[in-house]
């Protein structure tokens, strides 16, 4: 992650505010990539992109639905967007126009650094049900690059 955060000072309701705000932001951004890649590619990519964006709205749900449970209607203590953007594509980098394999490869990126963030925040709580929960998301972003990586390969 390219900002460095003192998770230490975090409690239970930061981490979930946070990991739904890193899976909305997945959401956002495979939204992007499909749109980028409409028109250029066959339909099957663009439904690639669109599964990754359901997956990600999966991932949201599950950890809204444990906020819920432990803090009710408690108002997040942090904005709607992750401030680090931890799933977010290199904008500037990349520019108005990517190819197929680049979109891939911003995919797999955004996968490595969501999985980063889950594995260093999994540090900071001792709560027993969160550890899990935070142990599982990052279990699917492995799983999540390695889809990404097989689509990368069959372009090769």
């Amino acid at each position: 992650m390219a900002l460095q955060v003192d998770f230490s000072r975090f409690d239970v309701m930061d981490f979930l505010d946070l990991a739904i705000n890193v899976e909305e932001d997945a959401e956002d951004h495979y939204h992007q990539l499909a749109s980028w890649m409409d028109g250029k590619v066959e339909p099957e990519v663009i439904d690639f992109f669109r599964t990754m964006k359901e997956r990600e709205a999966k991932h949201a749900e599950q950890i809204r639905k444990v906020r819920q449970r432990r803090f009710g209607d408690a108002e997040p203590r942090h904005g709607d967007r992750v401030p680090w953007e931890v799933e977010a594509p290199d904008y500037e980098r990349i520019g108005s126009t990517v190819s197929l394999k680049e979109a891939y490869q911003i995919s797999l990126e955004m996968e490595t650094r969501a999985h980063d963030f889950y594995a260093e925040v999994k540090d900071y709580t001792t709560d027993d049900s969160i550890l899990q929960l935070l142990e599982g998301l990052r279990l699917a972003e492995i799983e999540h690059q390695r889809y990404v990586q097989e689509r990368l390969a069959k372009l090769e």
